[in-house]
């Protein structure tokens, strides 16, 4: 069987304690032992060896095994005890095993008691690995998983701690913000996997000139940002500007490609440009695009700065008018239900036809939408369009489901639940064809306000789903109280599962617990077959990535259904000979 079963018996008869491994020794069990009988020598044997599973008697002279069990659970130690004794009576069994024992076998019935430890050994295998993974998601809820440095919530935390902190004006700090240029082309020409290993590589430069007290975040995509606590001058935070711009000009090995860099830093100071963490972070940035402008590496904020804000006014003030007259259209990607290979729904996702400039990506303009008034307007014209495409599919004698994403600022919206109900009245779809996607720091940045939402939502007969799982880290208590139907697992997870094996503990963890709570789930980031293949062998429910379908105009649905299933009735074929992943 491997590795010995390393076994702590606490027994008081060297005749039972003999009896119960010639048991394990026959059923196969190569056992590693050790005997205590009185507490004192139970936690030296518990802080000093790791085991797998502890047998203990239960009536001994001078050491009960109520007394055992309070000592392993002092210890804090995650082991299995199993009472193996004469007989004790229902009642005390009872209470044994609510008091925290894993079973209780009858001395005269031995023969249960390799089963038990093998059930034991599994169940704890299980906690393990589901420990791990909610150490892993805790870890990247304040953590890039690209760089594995702190991301932009940690980086909010520590400056809302200084700020707190702060003492009539005396504390002074740094906030500098990093942006590598034309990082879209870097994607685009060499792709995703090579970018990441350059943000990595620049995360480790930079970290590697920093001293310990300064926090190097990684905020978004090509973006960095420091927190430098003991700067106290503007001309001190050019200097480590231009270390760090120095250290950059140095090019990076891509895969023995020489690659050099752009970047530039925006520089922002407490309290002179900025009382807040978002207003500190905001100034910092407008000061980088001035930094740019100007084809200098570093900026230190100005007011002056302040005047670039009317191009932003500009792309709203258009935004506004493209959802007044139509500029906007949808894409669809299909939903794979994994089991049955069919496509159950498809996810709306909004685009901008600018007359001048083309499309816009929704990175671009979603974003500002946000921090405005636009948001609801621009969630009501997706989810009017989707729900006339549905009705369209269904009259069509396709009932597909639809889903569309909701922001946080939509689930403070008082007249969010109103506004939902008329649109699907006046369009005719039932709520059962209709799923909300809500991601999970969405629900997190006001959980109250939001399980409340949601609740009426739910209450309407729509389907609500957790957009993101993993990333915002909302805690497994609070995920227990949510009204919600699915969840989503974010594609960072799923995308390199099979190669990485933490990506791969933390997807069967989620799928694990989902299901326990009795909820779907799908996987984003499906991109090869490799990827579908284990997804159906952890049971996840449902995949959506470039590997089963880009998202594609709403004429295209019949010839990409069509392609899906090709695809699918081909790889139900290959799968039969694959290999188990």
């Amino acid at each position: 069987m491997g590795q010995p079963l390393r076994l702590l018996h606490i027994e008081d008869s060297e005749d039972d304690a003999l009896l119960v491994l010639r048991e394990l020794r026959r059923c196969g069990y190569d056992v590693a032992s050790q005997r205590v009988e009185t507490a004192v020598a139970l936690k030296k044997a518990l802080a000093q060896e790791p085991w797998d599973v502890i047998i203990s008697d239960y009536n001994m002279p001078n050491f009960s095994g109520t007394e055992a069990l309070q000592v392993l659970k002092q210890s804090g130690l995650d082991v299995p005890l199993i009472y193996v004794s004469g007989a004790i009576g229902e009642d005390t069994a009872v209470a044994i095993m609510k008091a925290g024992a894993h079973d209780y076998i009858m001395k005269g019935n031995l023969k249960r008691l390799a089963p038990a430890i093998a059930r034991e050994l599994r169940e704890a295998e299980q906690r393990t690995e589901r420990r791990r993974a909610e150490e892993q998601l805790q870890f990247l809820a304040y953590h890039d998983p690209v760089t594995r440095l702190p991301n932009y919530a940690m980086f909010q935390k520590r400056l809302e701690q200084a700020l707190s902190n702060e003492e009539d004006g005396k504390n002074r700090f740094a906030v500098l913000i990093l942006r590598v240029h034309h990082f879209n082309e870097i994607n685009n020409t060499l792709g995703y996997d090579a970018s990441d290993v350059l943000l990595d590589q620049i995360g480790q430069r930079l970290r590697g000139l920093l001293p310990e007290y300064d926090l190097l975040a990684c905020l978004r995509a090509n973006e960095f940002g420091v927190f430098s606590p003991q700067i106290v001058d503007a001309a001190v935070a050019i200097q480590l500007a231009q270390t760090l711009l120095t250290a950059l000009e140095e090019s990076f090995t891509l895969d023995g490609f020489k690659l050099g860099i752009q970047a530039s830093f925006g520089i922002a100071m407490f309290p002179d440009h900025g009382n807040s963490c978002a207003s500190l972070i905001q100034r910092g940035r407008t000061a980088l695009i001035a930094a740019r402008k100007a084809f200098r590496g570093y900026a230190v904020y100005s007011p002056d700065h302040d005047q670039a804000e009317p191009q932003h006014l500009a792309l709203l003030a258009e935004l506004r008018k493209a959802i007044i007259n139509n500029e906007l259209f949808l894409h669809y990607q299909p939903k794979v239900d994994l089991a049955s290979e069919t496509v159950p729904g498809l996810e709306a996702l909004v685009r901008w036809k600018h007359p001048e400039a083309g499309i816009i990506s929704p990175d671009r303009f979603i974003p500002l939408a946000e921090q405005t008034g636009l948001i609801m307007p621009l969630t009501l014209w997706v989810l009017n369009e989707a729900l006339r495409q549905c009705k369209t599919w269904n009259q069509q004698g396709l009932p597909l489901k639809v889903a569309v994403n909701l922001s946080a600022v939509n689930l403070d919206s008082e007249g969010l639940f109103e506004q939902i109900k008329g649109l699907l009245q006046s369009t005719a779809v039932s709520p059962s064809q209709v799923e909300l996607e809500v991601t999970e720091t969405a629900l997190m940045a006001s959980p109250q306000r939001a399980m409340e939402q949601i609740g009426r939502l739910k209450e309407m007969g729509l389907h609500i789903s957790i957009d993101d799982f993993g990333i915002g880290y909302s805690s497994l208590a609070y995920l227990k109280k949510l009204p919600v139907d699915t969840i989503k697992i974010d594609k960072a997870f799923v995308m390199n599962m099979v190669t990485d094996q933490e990506d791969c503990v933390i997807v069967r963890s989620i799928i694990a617990l989902a299901h326990s709570l009795g909820l779907k789930v799908v996987a984003e980031g499906v991109e090869n077959r490799k990827i579908m293949e284990l997804l159906k062998q952890l049971g996840c429910d449902e995949g959506q990535g470039y590997y089963f379908s880009k998202p594609f105009a709403p004429p295209e649905l019949s010839a990409r259904l069509a392609d899906l299933r090709a695809l699918l009735a081909g790889e139900s074929q290959l799968s039969q000979s694959s290999p188990s992943i």
